[in-house]
């Protein structure tokens, strides 16, 4: 097992980068029963990424504001515990770190930028180190034990009362400042959406530096974010790209709106291929060094605690009759009310 991890005797670490649950989540699944976690935010396909089982445990942020703010998702969590997973939670925490012991060969530790969320497995260029290195280890080991000891156990019963409030973006109870001044909930200014495109788009790790750049150049004008977003309804600006034919030309112009339906550049989508928020193109430039032709588009939009698949996309619009499409953007009402109902949490998307 050792050399299939790429670890042996040349070898104490290696690097796992891009979509990196394709070799983490089948390690997990082999020693389910044999892994010590902490992962900060854990959404709703967290048992995808990490399908623990009894005798495992893991430390996550399960505070009320993670819950509320959709980063945390109790319902999987409450699935952990009924397997047998000891699962705490830990108000600061903000680690990504597995600790894996197999039964009959060294324990290796893996830290890195993933979450086990539906974005990271899908959509998010990850990395992580892997180590089999005994110091690394046992630092990890004394790690995980002083986090478990300054954390909380999770019940059923806790849990059950944290899907209550799962993605309701309330504030966590706090004691009042004696001099602070009550915040107000921020308005969101009101968007209008004309037309929605539920366009097919690639994502991966092969997104040029310029593209890079520009996001970040258009995240600090629009005070937005271009990392993992944590609260729902926080201004994020998406990178997408499709490929040009010859003589073809971006099929999305400024100023449309877009559900981006993401999927892997060689595999066609499938029922779980996740879809976006809707969002606006602010930007978009056709790099022309490369083979095909690629179309950058950059979105603008805000981010939602729900995950709707392609599966749901299709089903919203079979309920208005409508037959999906890729190509042409939709402008009848009720077809837009279908497809935004998706995100019900994103109440500033009007329709007129």
């Amino acid at each position: 097992m050792i050399d299939r991890i790429g670890l042996g005797s040349d070898r104490t670490s290696r690097l796992l980068s891009g979509s990196i649950w394709n070799e983490l989540t089948p390690l997990v699944a082999e020693h389910k029963h044999r892994v010590s976690a902490a992962v900060a935010y854990v959404g709703s396909n967290g048992d995808k990424a990490l399908p623990l089982g009894g005798g495992s445990s893991i430390v996550v942020n399960a505070s009320t504001k993670a819950v509320s703010a959709g980063s945390t998702d109790p319902t999987t969590l409450l699935t952990w515990v009924k397997r047998g997973v000891t699962v705490y939670s830990q108000s600061k925490l903000h680690a990504k770190l597995l600790l894996i012991n197999p039964e009959k060969h060294n324990p290796f530790v893996v830290v890195g930028s993933g979450n086990a969320s539906g974005a990271s497995i899908d959509a998010w260029s990850e990395a992580a180190l892997m180590t089999d290195s005994s110091e690394s280890i046992q630092e990890a080991q004394d790690y995980l034990v002083g986090l478990k000891s300054n954390a909380m156990k999770m019940t059923s019963a806790i849990l059950e009362e944290l899907v209550e409030i799962y993605g309701s973006n309330r504030s966590p109870e706090a004691e009042p400042s004696k001099t602070a001044t009550p915040s107000r909930p921020e308005t969101i200014p009101k968007e209008t959406v004309y037309q929605l495109f539920a366009s097919l788009m690639f994502q991966d790790d092969s997104i040029s530096a310029k593209a890079e750049h520009t996001a970040a150049i258009l995240a600090a004008e629009h005070s937005a974010s271009i990392d993992e977003v944590v609260a729902p309804r926080e201004k994020f600006i998406y990178i997408f790209y499709d490929e040009l034919l010859d003589g073809e030309s971006p099929s999305l112009s400024e100023g449309q709106h877009v559900a981006a339906v993401l999927h892997a550049k060689n595999k066609r989508p499938t029922a779980t291929t996740p879809v976006y928020p809707p969002a606006r193109v602010i930007h978009r430039f056709v790099d022309d060094k490369v083979r095909p032709h690629r179309a950058y588009y950059f979105l603008l939009g805000r981010n939602s605690s729900h995950e709707p698949v392609l599966k749901d996309l299709r089903e919203a619009l079979d309920t208005v009759k409508v037959k999906l499409d890729h190509q042409n953007g939709y402008a009848r009402k009720n077809v837009l009310s279908a497809i935004i109902g998706l995100w019900p949490d994103l109440t500033h998307l009007q329709i007129k």
